[in-house]
């Protein structure tokens, strides 16, 4: 595209925190879109734009439509595709470039790529309010569907690599060369337990925190303390967090998405580390 397009229907007025914090009321994928239009960057971040909001400035998870709306943004503050940014900013200085993809490159051969099924066990854990077409996993297993950017939902990396890139990104903020501030993780961790719009969240979900963008599950030390990691879990288990206080990175990346078996492993890592997680069992 040749810039990025201006939000409408006063959106103009929606904060960047209110963005990370799905709190924008652009939670809905867009009515009647087509496969051809969801795989085009171009026609997403266009629809995000022109989108108008709904239950704005309340938390309604975006699980499809978060990374076209920090398309959006970043396009707008840098002029640079939200792929190309991650990539050139964060990805290659922490030595991952060849290994995590927002949209898988055409030079990556298919060896290379996992292939997703869902158990008939775990089919009654879609996710409501969302096109089912999106959370249908033999969709992601198409090679243009694979080549895609859709940043919510198509992301590529191994385990290894996620863990590095939470390590890196959180466990080393504030070091010199690192992506992220000291400040800007205290505010990450602190959003966790302020008030505000997204607190019934929060509080209906103890275990699994939001702050700006990120999930915030709630660990505790053996002598009680509260200890907040910082990540997020996908679709189907894969899931990827740091431990701040613990140094301590973790990721599974699954191919049969069920994500009973991720929580059972967390629950193992956790117990080997020194520390427990209430974990609920819905998807």
């Amino acid at each position: 595209a040749s810039g990025p397009p201006s939000p409408r229907h006063g959106k103009g007025q929606t904060t960047v925190a209110q963005l990370l914090s799905h709190e924008a009321g652009l939670a809905e994928l867009p009515r009647g879109a087509s496969l051809d239009e969801l795989l085009s960057w171009d026609a997403m971040v266009e629809a995000m734009a022109d989108a108008e909001p709904q239950g704005a400035g309340e938390f309604r998870y975006h699980a499809v439509t978060y990374g076209w709306a920090l398309g959006g943004l970043v396009h707008g503050a840098t002029g640079r595709h939200l792929a190309e940014f991650v990539h050139s900013e964060l990805l290659e200085p922490m030595g991952l470039g060849d290994e995590i993809f927002l949209g898988v490159p055409p030079s990556i051969d298919d060896s290379r790529l996992a292939s997703l099924s869902l158990p008939a066990e775990a089919r009654n854990q879609g996710h409501q309010g969302q096109d089912a077409t999106m959370m249908n996993p033999t969709l992601f297993n198409m090679r243009r569907v694979r080549e895609a950017c859709i940043p919510a939902a198509n992301g590529h990396m191994s385990a290894r690599a996620l863990a590095t890139f939470y390590a890196k990104l959180f466990q080393q903020a504030g070091a010199e060369g690192s992506a992220l501030s000291s400040e800007a993780l205290h505010r990450i961790l602190a959003a966790a337990r302020a008030e505000g719009s997204s607190q019934l969240e929060n509080t209906a979900a103890p275990d699994r925190r939001h702050g700006l963008g990120f999930q915030l599950p709630v660990f505790r030390g053996a002598d009680g303390e509260e200890l907040l990691g910082v990540g997020h879990g996908g679709f189907g288990g894969s899931l990827g967090f740091c431990v701040p206080g613990r140094s301590l990175a973790v990721a599974l990346t699954v191919n049969a998405l069920d994500s009973r078996i991720s929580q059972d492993v967390v629950a193992v890592v956790a117990e080997h580390c020194g520390i427990s997680i209430s974990m609920s069992r819905s998807a």
